[in-house]
């Protein structure tokens, strides 16, 4: 969809109140209903007036505006924030639709959602949201830009300690680092465009975001002298140029500051040190996890309060075009289809480890207003299914706008359940008020489980819901607010969903192992796990068989500690989930097989997951008592180490 479609190719935004004229008038603020608390309410972080800092005495907001002097600028940064939890939820959407394209990589299909309301020019597909949250982040760094020194990087080396025996996992984060030695041309700046790493922490994420600002700044200063090191010592002529060492100015600024923290590889090492520390934290118990991540926070908040902000004066042409390429952007008019789609992919996160068959058309995923299939999984008592917009009766429901139905965003189901929704056994309600709504949630939440008499009733929300709703069924009802990828809601949510699904299938690891060796298997209490990664093993189905294994152990909770060994301990994560599986199989496997030493000590629930060669080299005549997986692509065998083992 082109400018001129929306009435921007000639809309005049060269003050702040045309600017609000316009976001009345073509992009989908409703001041009535979804926005309305933007103006009255009391919550500082939500109410326009305060985060301008401006009265409200005058009767339209473009008055106020003018009578407070709000600039272009100040009202368009207000409008940045404001953007910023939407291009979270784009980010986390495209990891939702890239997984998927993986998955189905032998059809070649790309993902893309349909929504009944949406146009053909308007498309919710990777591409798009990719693109849109590049230009996001574009925008904001014109906007603001941050001065760092020598002194400064040390300190943030401090902050971060480096691990010798640690590997990034990040896909992306990995392939910059890979491409940053080159055996022929020494260090090698690639373009810095990593997305900023996520951990849901709101006050840790911004620092992070500023803090990947500050590394894209120092990249994108080496890059203007060339793509190497030795471009870089020959634009500053080091050394024979080379000067004191100055601690305390911007480095951004001097070619000759650039090349000197560069001669020590910081950009290489940011990246290492900054996404191992919070791949790290991620592997660590809930207790521990926020502990550590509020302890990060709190140094970056002291760190980033330090550095010197520089308030970057954009020209009012470079601003109009800017606020004309972010107002195109369908997120505005489709706030709540952007909502929903990500609210899709968090039920979709709690199916992690269970076998997922996605039901798209082409590499088109449906979400219209009427029920359809999104997708099937497998447990152990049977296919349920996962239908958004699914339709059914309820007499006299208390809901104004419900006649005689019922209609909730999402629900689940067995398979053999569609026409019996008395038997349906979860409902996601979304909303996306800026505020709580205590009537029309517990309205809503009262005739869902009325209709719906075995579901547990879910209602998540944008904005805030306040407690002591009147509830006819509260043992079946969870309300959340603040469901946002600012925030820790969201996982909140993941696992609160997850704890009423029924056990994932293990038809997978039935295909590995003969009865007899599964029952014996099955009924060990495994929870020390060492998976050989030598580089014999570096192959698809190896990995397609850790999967199933770890996935199965997973599910029953058994994972206490999971190691990837070959000659040395690669890497270890403490009460692993999902994503470490991930990471233990997206490793390359490179090293020798020989990790015995690594694997011995006395504990009765043991199990070392190798091939015919590492079980020969390492596990047998070394190990005393433990479990053994032995892998081969024709057999996988079983055995237990010791007669008294379990």
């Amino acid at each position: 969809m082109d400018q001129e479609e929306l009435g921007l190719k000639k809309a005049e935004i060269n003050n702040a109140a045309q600017l609000w004229q316009i976001l009345k008038s073509n992009f989908g603020l409703d001041l009535k209903y979804y926005d309305k608390q933007m103006l009255d309410s009391d919550d500082p972080d939500l109410n326009l007036y305060s985060l301008l800092g401006i009265s409200y005495d005058l009767p339209s907001v473009e008055e106020n505006l003018e009578a407070g002097q709000v600039t272009l600028e100040r009202l368009f940064e207000v409008f940045l924030t404001a953007f910023h939890p939407y291009s979270m939820m784009m980010n986390e959407i495209c990891r939702f639709f890239a997984k998927y394209e993986i998955k189905y990589a032998d059809e070649n299909i790309k993902m893309e959602f349909d929504f009944d309301s949406m146009t053909n020019e308007m498309r919710f597909d990777l591409e798009n949201f990719r693109e849109t949250v590049n230009k996001y982040h574009l925008i904001e760094v014109q906007s603001s830009a941050y001065e760092i020194t020598i002194f400064q990087i040390g300190e943030l080396d401090r902050i971060f300690p480096i691990k010798s025996s640690v590997v990034v996992k990040n896909v992306d984060a990995k392939k910059w680092t890979d491409s940053y030695f080159d055996d022929k041309l020494g260090a090698v700046f690639s373009d810095p465009d990593l997305e900023t790493p996520f951990t849901g922490h709101p006050g840790l994420d911004r620092s992070l975001e500023i803090l990947m600002s500050i590394w894209r700044s120092f990249v994108n200063g080496c890059l203007e002298h060339g793509r190497t090191l030795e471009d870089l010592k020959a634009a500053a002529h080091w050394p024979e140029n080379r000067v004191e060492l100055e601690r305390n100015v911007n480095l951004l600024a001097y070619v000759h500051l650039l090349c000197q923290v560069s001669l020590d590889h910081w950009a290489y090492f940011f990246i290492v040190r900054v996404f191992t520390t919070i791949e790290e934290i991620e592997l660590q118990q809930a207790e521990e996890r926020n502990l550590r991540l509020n302890k990060l926070s709190d140094r970056l908040e002291d760190f980033v309060l330090n550095l010197n902000r520089i308030s970057v004066t954009v020209p009012d042409k470079i601003v109009t075009e800017q606020l004309k390429d972010i107002l195109n952007l369908p997120v505005w008019k489709f706030r709540y289809e952007l909502y929903a789609a990500w609210i899709l992919t968090k039920i979709d996160k709690s199916f992690d480890g269970y076998q997922v068959k996605l039901h798209h058309k082409d590499g088109k995923l449906t979400l219209p207003f009427k029920a359809n299939l999104i997708a099937t999984v497998k447990s152990v008592e049977g296919d349920f299914e996962l239908w958004s917009e699914v339709r059914s009766s309820l007499a006299n429901p208390s809901g104004s706008k419900r006649k005689a139905s019922i209609q909730p965003d999402y629900r689940i189901f067995f398979s053999a359940d569609g026409d019996t929704p008395e038997n349906h056994f979860v409902a996601v309600e979304v909303k996306q008020y800026r505020n709580s709504n205590k009537k029309n949630f517990s309205e809503a939440m009262n005739d869902y489980s009325r209709g719906l008499p075995k579901a547990e009733i879910f209602l998540v929300n944008y904005g805030p819901v306040k407690d002591n709703m009147y509830l006819e069924f509260p043992d079946r009802c969870t309300y959340m607010g603040q469901i946002r990828p600012d925030n820790e809601g969201s996982v909140k949510f993941e696992e609160k969903l997850l704890a009423v699904l029924p056990l994932p299938d293990i038809g997978e690891l039935e295909s590995y192992l003969d009865q007899s060796e599964l029952a014996t298997y099955l009924g060990c209490p495994v929870d020390e796990i060492y998976v050989d990664i030598s580089e014999s093993l570096e192959s698809p189905d190896y990995k397609s068989f850790l999967k199933a294994v770890l996935n199965e152990l997973l599910r029953r909770k058994q994972i206490v500690k999971l190691s990837a060994v070959d000659s040395m301990e690669r890497y270890i994560w403490q009460d692993p989930n999902q994503n470490a599986i991930e990471e233990l199989t997206d490793m390359k496997f490179r090293g020798s097989t020989y990790f015995s030493d690594i694997i011995r000590g006395v504990t009765r629930k043991k199990l070392i997951i190798t091939d015919v060669d590492g079980y020969n080299i390492c596990v047998k005549n070394n190990i005393l008592i433990g479990g053994c997986l032995i892998y081969s692509d024709e057999k996988v065998n079983f055995i237990t180490i010791s007669s008294d083992l379990y």
